[in-house]
């Protein structure tokens, strides 16, 4: 009988707790940021903040009236977190094999998470994490290509 390769349960559930923290944290982080008139150094995603620079100064001073409205603390973290939650939700579907991204995105022929073989010979030398930015350029690329068309 094979053995069964796949990410073990307290892996799985460590993970779960640790996304979730993570999107807590991205929505704190913001709102800090933005009442503390440090918005343009919170957003690192994507690299070129989606229009080719950084934030402007009309969005801005923008912001900065934003961060003496009642209640829009405790609004705009559920809309970071919703949105935040919404993303890794879809991305944890396309792992699980429930769903899959867009043909145009290029071939998927599915993929999933395992737990990691300790020892010398790490098989794991290309990182997600390294090349989630990089991602972005290609995904804008294809994008604009398709709106083109």
């Amino acid at each position: 009988m094979e053995k069964e390769i796949k990410l073990s349960e307290h892996n799985q559930k460590t993970l779960m707790i640790a996304a979730t923290q993570e999107i807590f944290e991205a929505a704190d982080n913001t709102i800090r940021a933005l009442k503390e008139d440090k918005i343009s150094e919170e957003l690192s995603y994507p690299p070129d903040n989606g229009f080719n620079d950084e934030l402007n100064t009309q969005e801005i001073e923008a912001l900065k009236m934003l961060k003496d409205i009642p209640h829009l603390d405790s609004a705009l973290k559920k809309v970071i977190v919703g949105s935040s939650g919404s993303a890794f939700f879809h991305f944890f579907n396309f792992l699980d094999g429930t769903s899959d991204p867009d043909k145009n995105f290029g071939e998927w022929t599915w993929a999933t998470l395992v737990d990691h073989p300790h020892g010398e010979n790490d098989p794991y030398t290309d990182m997600l994490h390294d090349s989630f930015y990089d991602a972005y350029l290609d995904w804008k690329e294809l994008k604009n290509s398709q709106e083109t068309n």
